[in-house]
């Protein structure tokens, strides 16, 4: 009999109003039925709009599944802190006793769904699985081209210069096995979307055994893309910058 466990989701949103609701339902019933995992936390920094706490708020207070399995945990913030800092943030406010993770975006790019395939391989001894939108099977519905390149380029350009034999390796859908990932995120260094290469990458230099399944990435059809194409260049040359004169050391 594979041994039952507590899961621990991780997720920040800035100014995601009406994807939140949508998201968290979506979790339930994803996961109400999932016979080896005992309990849900789910963990939310909430950043911006004040609309968005309030949108968790009531779903906190009318969904009856919160009663058996679920638990919703929030943080708000009136203004964005970055990835790295929400997402400890978020990590932060679960229980200690944790040691499985899910995280993922909170604008419905990512489908809970997807994420059941990845608890079958995770106890088969794997530790970290990637949500991947780039390996076989993989899709994209609706991502604008420049997003594309852009996510294409800079994942090629981490696999060359770090040997990374993960395809997506800017991918947030991920399910983590490990017993302080503390200590992982404060070893990163980048703030912005990098944060999740560079995390990655720490991951796998603390000889954790990592895979990548495919899973289908899907637009966003309410609010819009926090993604700045100047920032976010700046932000990687940046992670470049660390890759050479810091991280590989």
């Amino acid at each position: 009999m594979k041994k039952k466990f507590d899961l621990g989701i991780i997720l920040f949103a800035y100014n995601e109003d009406g994807n939140l609701s949508i998201l968290l339902k979506k979790i339930f019933d994803t996961f109400n039925d999932h016979s080896q995992i005992q309990k849900v936390f789910i963990s939310i920094c909430i950043q911006g709009s004040k609309s968005s706490l309030d949108e968790v708020k009531n779903f906190n207070k009318n969904n009856d599944l919160l009663i058996n399995k679920f638990k919703i945990i929030y943080s708000y913030h009136t203004q964005p802190i970055g990835i790295k800092e929400a997402f400890k943030d978020s990590f932060l406010n679960l229980p200690k006793n944790i040691n499985t993770f899910l995280t993922m975006d909170c604008d419905l790019n990512h489908n809970p769904i997807d994420s059941k395939p990845f608890f079958e391989k995770i106890n088969d001894g794997i530790d970290v699985i990637v949500g991947s939108r780039y390996c076989r099977g993989g899709k994209i519905i609706g991502m604008p081209i420049w997003k594309r390149t852009l996510s294409i380029s800079f994942n090629k350009i981490i696999s060359i210069i770090l040997r990374f034999n993960i395809i997506d390796k800017t991918s947030g859908y991920r399910l983590i096995r490990h017993d302080n990932l503390l200590d992982i995120i404060n070893k990163t260094n980048s703030h912005g979307f990098p944060f999740y290469s560079e995390f990655l990458f720490y991951l796998k230099k603390d000889n954790k055994k990592l895979l990548e399944l495919p899973i289908t990435f899907n637009k966003r059809t309410i609010g819009v893309s926090k993604m700045r194409i100047f920032r976010t260049v700046l932000d990687y040359l940046y992670l470049f910058y660390l890759i050479f004169f810091k991280i590989k050391k």
